[in-house]
C-alpha cells in the first residue's frame, strides 16, 4: 500500500522515537534522498513526458520547459 509523504515523515518520528523538527527534517532529507536513488536506477516511463516544440527555420536554439532534464528526438 502507498504512503503519503506526511504518513511517511510520521512514521520516520514514530520510529526514531523523536517527534522533533531537527529529527523531522532529517528524516525528510532521507526519504528525499531515497527517492531521488530509486528514480535513479533506471529509466522509468512515468519521468517521462511528451511535448511538442515548434520551430522556426534558421532557429538556432528553442527555450525548453523548465521540467526538461534531457530531449530525445522523435522522427515521424
Amino acid at each position: 500500500m502507498s504512503k503519503s509523504y506526511t504518513i511517511s515523515k510520521n512514521l520516520y518520528g514514530s520510529l526514531t522515537n523523536n517527534i522533533e523538527t531537527a529529527n523531522l527534517t532529517l528524516g525528510d532529507q532521507l526519504i528525499n534522498d531515497s527517492i531521488r536513488a530509486i528514480c535513479a536506477m533506471k529509466d522509468w516511463s512515468f519521468l517521462e513526458k511528451v511535448r511538442t516544440l515548434t520551430t522556426v527555420a534558421n532557429t538556432q536554439g528553442v527555450n525548453l520547459p523548465f521540467d526538461c532534464d534531457q530531449v530525445f528526438e522523435k522522427y515521424q
